[in-house]
């Protein structure tokens, strides 16, 4: 599957970019309005991306269950972190936020994508230093 998913994939990503440019080179669409072309462009092909890998994920458990329970383990994981990241955040509204029409759920769930990806890096980077030195032993 991995052997058509990723050049599917690879194709979806370069058209998302790759057809809003197209059309504001051959003069389609005008420099205000190209922003929101990309924009739309950018989501239709970005949720065509998420349905191709969700569908290649689901394929993949059907046929080789045994190899996916790892990709399970790691995705469970990071919801256990996110949720433990949306528990530590807040949901204050603040002026800049009010400018913004961003309400006190929108503000939570912000923070809280901050927090995981601050997590992820200080678990990466452990990671990479805890493999530099147990490499370094061996």
């Amino acid at each position: 599957m991995s052997k058509i998913g990723a050049p599917i994939i690879f194709i979806l990503s370069i058209l998302a970019f790759g057809f809003p440019v197209l059309l504001y080179l051959i003069g389609s669409i005008s420099a205000v309005s190209s922003a929101e072309v990309f924009l739309q462009t950018s989501y239709i092909f970005f949720f065509l991306i998420v349905i191709s890998i969700l569908i290649g994920a689901v394929v993949s458990f059907i046929t080789d269950f045994q190899s996916s329970v790892k990709s399970l383990i790691g995705l469970a994981v990071i919801l256990i972190l996110w949720g433990i990241a949306y528990a530590m955040s807040n949901n204050e509204v603040n002026k800049v936020y009010e400018k913004m029409n961003v309400g006190a759920g929108l503000s939570q769930l912000t923070e809280s994508t901050l927090i995981l990806s601050y997590l992820l890096f200080v678990i990466v980077a452990i990671a990479i230093v805890v493999t530099e030195v147990k490499n370094s032993l061996e």
